[in-house]
């Protein structure tokens, strides 16, 4: 009798599955949502709606949008841009994915000096040669370069503080002395910083049952930033928060909701603590 009754509740939960799912045993699709009164079953129920309401279809927002997360590359032209722009009701985008060097500078000549006003370019600077004597000197001319050629700021991506390593080997960490003269810089000439650091909770945590990403973490393994190869999350977040703190006149942009989506409580704080 047990084993009957595990068949029957299995065999059940098989049905309820697949209805919710859209489709029947028999393969059937779409039989949306079903009704049953008394010994009546109604099949795919989509009842019309009887009450007379004005339709309005706005084409494009009230107000004009700026997208400041953006990445497309040299591929791209500036017209399509501006014409897909347009259709949408885009004011003004930002490419976060400028470079460094010679990828810059052709980001700039095709896309910041065709509409200045509309197609911004952030950059990134080279964090390869951190270990040289003269790295603060090299970094500091080459945001001053990329500024008077049109770059409107600066976008640090999430490799630091997790996978860029010194030559000794060492995880840099956001807060790294070294890269004060980045922010110092970027307060002088008034370049905003976006910056992504940390990730998902989830990715820190073990791949496994209990991770609600684990269907991404498994298509994508390397986005996982669990064991002791990596600074915990907090750590980067932690490092990050420091380094803001130290340059109170730089603007710091939070890509992804500040790198803590999951706890809107604690990234408040953040923001109460650290105004710019």
């Amino acid at each position: 009798m047990r084993t009957n009754r595990f068949f029957l509740m299995a065999t059940v939960l098989t049905i309820t599955y697949l209805a919710t799912a859209g489709c029947t045993l028999s393969g059937e699709k779409d039989i949306g949502v079903m009704i049953y009164v008394g010994d009546e079953t109604v099949r795919n129920y989509r009842p019309s709606p009887m009450l007379v309401t004005e339709i309005h279809k706005p084409q494009m927002a009230k107000f004009a949008v700026v997208d400041i997360h953006c990445h497309w590359g040299l591929e791209l032209e500036p017209g399509d841009l501006i014409d897909a722009m347009n259709k949408r009701g885009v004011r003004r985008v930002i490419n976060l994915s400028g470079g460094w060097g010679e990828k810059l500078d052709a980001m700039l000549a095709k896309f910041a000096r065709v509409a200045p006003e509309r197609l911004l370019i952030f950059c990134t600077p080279d964090f390869s040669r951190i270990d040289d004597p003269d790295f603060d000197t090299q970094v500091v001319h080459g945001l001053e370069r990329a500024r008077a050629s049109g770059a409107a700021g600066i976008k640090i991506f999430k490799n630091l503080g997790l996978t860029i390593r010194d030559e000794s080997g060492r995880i840099v960490p956001v807060d790294d002395p070294r890269l004060d003269p980045i922010w110092a810089t970027a307060d002088r000439m008034n370049m905003p910083v976006l910056i992504h650091s940390g990730d998902p909770a989830a990715f820190f945590e073990p791949i496994d049952r209990h991770n609600e990403r684990w269907m991404q973490l498994n298509r994508h393994p390397n986005w996982s930033f669990h064991g002791p190869a990596f600074p915990t999350r907090e750590d980067v977040l932690a490092q990050r928060n420091r380094m803001i703190a130290r340059h109170p006149g730089t603007n710091f942009i939070g890509a992804h909701i500040g790198g803590n989506p999951e706890d809107l409580m604690a990234l408040g704080k953040v923001l109460d603590d650290l105004p710019n």
